[in-house]
């Protein structure tokens, strides 16, 4: 996370599939509630934290795809 003036403030989330976790991040936004979503797209979900990087809940899940 950066502040308003681009100064590094703190980090949160690694890589992996568990709540919290990254495969893959592309997009965010930021909610009238001071909500970050996080479209999380290797995971297929967007999760949701609270501007202090606590993770609040998620969207979606990963499903197993089939290679023909």
């Amino acid at each position: 996370m950066f502040d308003w003036e681009s100064k590094y403030q703190y980090q949160f989330g690694k890589q992996g599939e568990e709540d919290g976790e990254f495969k893959g991040p592309q997009c965010l936004t930021v909610n009238k509630s001071d909500h970050l979503f996080v479209c999380d797209e290797g995971n297929r979900r967007i999760q949701i934290f609270e501007l202090s990087g606590k993770f609040v809940g998620k969207f979606g899940k990963k499903v197993a795809t089939k290679e023909y």
